[in-house]
């Protein structure tokens, strides 16, 4: 089935991918179709072997491009060994100024030039004897028997990890899989030929020297059934400058360390319309774990990958981390952290992402943190995740200012709470803040053991009285209020006909806008449509908070809940046939000049702290 991509992330993709490296000013050509022997130079005489075309760049040190049809490579094959050597050693390595694009049509067809690598399967695979079963969990991959014969490394930054002068280089269209980064052990301990043999099956970034610049970009990649005993079954970075993953799949990889899809540590990554779907980790991230990795994610889903120790979805050390716009769902760990487990000085800010259905056998059913550098949720929608402690979140105290704006969160289960904050610290020390959110249908909505819970301008159901607080480090601010939020489709628990079993039930998802008889946004038809009631969240969140691009008419003052702030915030509805004309001066929209347009004026301008810009 074709994939279809947003029309931002295809320019992005464009210009990522034509900018690096720069225009090649040679181009080779290989076709494992083609007639032998070849010489590279069109896809008449092309080269069979991908490998006799990397020797061949190896040759000159300008810009190259090779172009790959359609069809089956393997590292170990060439024109002198045809049938390959079953060496696993054997890998594709890349080189500076190097673009390796597969997807192409090929010898036979119409147009050989035809670029579609969804179409035209361009596969790079490390199963050497093409003997691979397939298997029921990516862990099952570290000493099946099968997998034993295959390539530590499909695709490797350099043979031996030492890179002298810069390293920038494009992988574009090609499927990646069996890569098998297993060392053997034997009676002494474990034995391997290199210390770069147990991490990424798919793709090896493993550098043991310092080079001016190590830049990667990997487009329109999927890497499936790749495995590595220590970290990143399909992708293992250090010290890139920069590595870009744009719109790539990662699917059904396995690490017995961490980072089941991808591991990286010191250096810089970004993703942008990847997904990562059933990589799992024997001990921490178990579609993504980073270690003093710069990161960002942008248009990403993680879904159903799976952890022992930390982070079901993503476990992040030491690494200030950006997610916009991503979705979390139906990740589990054993210990803590379904969707997200954030250690040590590591900041975070998350814009605009879902989590949902995420679960964590101990705490933080969406997230856990222990992070000291001020993490931030901001228009986040958190439901249906599942922890006997913090069902959505666990916050230890040892943490600074864990601070959610504008977040939504349902329909979590925990036995201590869907926001949990716990530790042995005095109050002072490790907080949680919550501004302008809606806390609705969760089990014990708030539970606070110690540090600080902070709650301002927030709907919470059951109000104060029904928070935990048996020490009383709750601060319940102003505007906080206890009421329906008017969901227009509110989700919930259905006990799948067990409802003395509730380990069977599942969570139906609805739709969090809130209603509004002036306009708010309808999901299933896209347009804007009007209801029979008001949500009492409209208008109700900090006067202070900017209403950023809420839609007019929007009372002047920010809207509750995750889309409050948005384009998709409901409208303000004051009793009136709906205003839609703009008047100078009319600040909430009401088709009025009056005293209520003065008092969000003088609050702005008396609160020196608030900026268009935040």
């Amino acid at each position: 089935m074709r994939r279809i991509v947003s029309t931002a992330c295809l320019l992005a993709v464009l210009v990522l991918c034509a900018a690096a490296p720069p225009a090649p000013a040679k181009v080779i050509y290989v076709d494992d179709d083609a007639p032998a022997p070849g010489d590279g130079t069109s896809w008449a005489t092309a080269y069979r072997f991908l490998q006799d075309a990397l020797a061949d760049v190896a040759v000159g040190r300008e810009p190259v491009e090779i172009r790959i049809a359609q069809g089956l490579y393997r590292p170990d094959q060439s024109a002198g060994r045809p049938d390959g050597t079953r060496d696993r050693d054997a890998t594709f390595c890349l080189a500076h100024q190097l673009t390796l694009r597969g997807g192409y049509a090929g010898v036979g067809t119409s147009d050989p030039n035809a670029w579609e690598p969804e179409t035209y399967e361009t596969v790079l695979s490390g199963d050497l004897a093409g003997n691979d079963v397939e298997l029921a969990s990516p862990l099952d991959a570290g000493d099946a028997p099968s997998r034993l014969d295959n390539s530590y490394n499909v695709i490797s930054g350099d043979e031996d990890g030492v890179v002298v002068g810069d390293l920038t280089a494009t992988l574009e269209g090609f499927f990646i899989t069996a890569g098998h980064a297993f060392y053997e052990k034997n009676a002494g301990g474990p034995s391997y030929r290199t210390q770069s043999e147990h991490v990424g099956g798919g793709l090896n970034l493993k550098f043991w020297t310092q080079t001016p610049t190590l830049k990667v970009t990997v487009c329109r990649c999927v890497f499936r059934g790749n495995y590595a005993e220590e970290g990143g079954g399909a992708i293992y970075a250090d010290r890139m400058d920069d590595l870009s993953l744009i719109d790539c799949r990662i699917v059904a990889n396995g690490s017995r360390g961490s980072g089941g899809g991808l591991f990286a540590m010191d250096g810089s990554t970004e993703l942008l319309n990847c997904h990562f779907e059933r990589n799992a980790s024997d001990f921490e991230g178990g579609g993504i774990a980073c270690h003093g990795n710069k990161l960002r994610l942008t248009s990403c889903t993680l879904t159903n990958n799976a952890t022992s120790r930390l982070g079901g979805g993503m476990a992040i050390h030491t690494s200030p981390t950006t997610l916009v716009d991503c979705v979390l769902r139906d990740n589990h760990v054993e210990g803590n952290g379904g969707a997200i487990s954030l250690s040590t000085a590591s900041p975070l800010k998350v814009v605009r992402c879902r989590f949902v259905s995420n679960s964590a056998a101990r705490k933080g059913g969406a997230i856990e943190s222990t992070a000291i550098d001020q993490p931030s949720f901001e228009n986040c929608l958190f439901w249906a995740n599942v922890a006997p402690d913090g069902g959505g979140v666990v916050q230890s105290v040892s943490c600074n200012e864990l601070r959610f704006t504008n977040c939504t969160v349902v329909g979590n289960r925990g036995e201590r709470g869907a926001f949990l904050l716990e530790g042995t610290r005095t109050a002072g020390y490790g907080s949680v803040e919550v501004v302008n959110c809606i806390i609705s249908n969760s089990d014990n909505e708030i539970w606070a053991d110690k540090g600080v819970i902070a709650i301002q301008h927030t709907n919470v159901a059951g109000g104060e009285a029904g928070i935990y607080d048996p020490n009383g480090f709750i601060i319940w601010d102003k505007g906080n209020i206890d009421a329906d939020p008017c969901f227009v489709d509110p989700g919930y628990w259905d006990a799948n006909g067990t409802p003395d079993d509730p380990k069977d039930d599942f969570f139906v998802e609805g739709d969090y806008h809130l209603k509004s008889q002036a306009g708010r946004w309808d999901q299933a038809s896209g347009s804007w449509i009007q209801d029979d009631v008001t949500s009492p969240c409209i208008d109700a969140g900090d006067p202070n908070s900017p209403v950023m691009v809420e839609p007019f008419p929007n009372g002047g003052v920010i809207n509750m809940g995750a889309y409050g702030g948005t384009a998709q915030a409901s409208k303000s509805y004051f009793g009136d046939p709906l205003c839609e004309t703009i008047i100078t001066g009319d600040i909430n929209g009401d088709c009025r000049v009056d005293i209520a347009d003065v008092i969000i004026l003088l609050d702005h301008w008396l609160d020196t702290g608030v900026r268009a810009d935040k």
